[in-house]
């Protein structure tokens, strides 16, 4: 009996070591290919930005309504997305606006517009705010070419 006992305690030892290994193995095969395909996805949202970047580059001044338009677009076809900015250097868009940053974001029930330095296009107060940002300088003026890359 006591054959028996030690056959099955290291029958059951042995068992036990192999699936944990095997468990192992196939949460780092899971795990990487998650990995992947949210590299993938991510990789998708950023192609959207920077071509969407690239878009705005080539225009001399764009209608107001327009990269309004573009953004809730983005936002509404990549539901990754949580919201889109485009952002201007001081001035660059209008003399007289000096902080120009047309932003949308998801809303809890809709896309809600936000605008920095000038009133939102939308009409319906709860769905629009304003930010000033104040007088402050950009420490470093980069080049409109650099890319931020994560």
């Amino acid at each position: 009996m006591t054959i028996i006992s030690l056959a099955v305690g290291v029958t059951f030892v042995t068992v036990k070591g192999w699936a944990t290994k095997q468990v192992e193995r196939r949460m780092s095969e899971f795990a990487e290919a998650q990995a992947s395909l949210l590299d993938g996805q991510f990789k998708q949202v950023a192609m959207v930005g920077e071509s969407s970047a690239d878009f705005v580059e080539q225009l001399e001044k764009p209608p107001i309504e327009d990269l309004y338009a573009m953004i809730r677009s983005n936002i509404r076809r990549h539901p990754l997305i949580y919201g889109g900015v485009i952002a201007y250097e001081y001035n660059a868009y209008d003399p007289d606006v000096r902080v120009f940053c047309p932003y949308v974001y998801r809303g809890p029930d809709a896309l809600k517009n936000m605008a920095a330095g000038m009133q939102a296009l939308s009409t319906d107060e709860e769905t629009s705010q304003s930010i000033d940002f104040g007088a402050r300088e950009p420490a470093v003026s980069a080049s409109r070419h650099e890319r931020i890359t994560l």
